[in-house]
């Protein structure tokens, strides 16, 4: 059975990591919906149309079907469009941060208000924001994926890092 769309909402191919599973499928988004905004302000589920499950090493398990991923669980979500700076571009400061989970690292660009204190922002901010120019790499340092855009699940993190780039190698 098909999901009725909200008429004007726009199809956005997506794919999205779990701590266990990959998926992908379409989210349906308003027109001018951007990455961290539109998922802080969903409900409960991600609701993923012609879905697809991977196990972690990228074998099918099911699909296509209409599915939903609990939003706590997404660890980060490719496919949306990122969010615009709302400020002026001499108040945006793009800082270089990793984030850790329990096999990875991501590593990426997000963007801060000048002078903000990363602390501070991480505090006061919901729990997904966007990263840009992301890097995932395994624990031990070795490469996974590169993304221009992507959308990251602060309360999914284990921890997160200012670094400065190339500070993390192999075995860093």
């Amino acid at each position: 059975m098909q999901a009725k769309t909200p008429p004007g909402w726009r199809p956005y191919p997506v794919r999205l990591r779990t701590p266990e599973f990959a998926f992908e499928g379409t989210l349906f988004a308003p027109p001018r919906a951007a990455g961290a905004p539109f998922l802080n302000q969903l409900g409960r589920y991600l609701t993923l149309e012609e879905g697809r499950a991977y196990d972690p090493e990228g074998r099918p398990l099911f699909g296509p079907e209409r599915l939903g991923v609990e939003k706590k669980h997404v660890l980060f979500l490719e496919g949306l469009p990122p969010t615009p700076w709302p400020l002026s571009e001499a108040l945006r400061e793009r800082r270089r941060v990793a984030f850790f989970y329990a096999d990875l690292r991501l590593e990426g660009g997000l963007d801060l208000r000048r002078g903000t204190e990363l602390a501070a922002y991480l505090s006061r901010t919901r729990e997904f924001v966007d990263l840009f120019d992301a890097r995932v790499y395994s624990l031990e340092g070795e490469p996974r994926a590169a993304h221009a855009h992507l959308v990251l699940n602060l309360d999914a993190t284990l921890g997160v890092i200012e670094v400065e780039a190339g500070d993390f190698g192999a075995g860093f």
